[in-house]
């Protein structure tokens, strides 16, 4: 089943494109869906996405058909998940 990525801020420098249509087996959740852009992407999709050492595992949020989700949340075919870097400020 496909669903549709889409790269915000950063992220689209490192994968070249803006959206694409990914493969993934039914029942993948998120975080699978990140662990297999990593491979297709390399160490610099996994420099930007990832964070080591920290309570919190990575550097961006997601978004799962306009609502902000987990890595946990299970995808459909058809779903759009977007992956955008997580900023704070103060």
């Amino acid at each position: 089943m496909k669903v549709r990525v889409k790269y915000l801020a950063v992220i689209n420098s490192v994968t070249g494109k803006y959206e694409e249509d990914i493969e993934v087996n039914e029942g993948e959740n998120i975080a699978g869906l990140v662990e297999r852009l990593a491979n297709i992407y390399g160490q610099r999709f996994r420099d930007v996405v990832y964070t080591f050492g920290g309570p919190r595992r990575y550097f961006v949020n997601f978004y799962h058909n306009g609502q902000l989700a987990s890595p946990e949340t299970i995808l459909s075919s058809g779903d759009e998940v977007i992956l955008l870097l997580a900023l704070g400020g103060g």
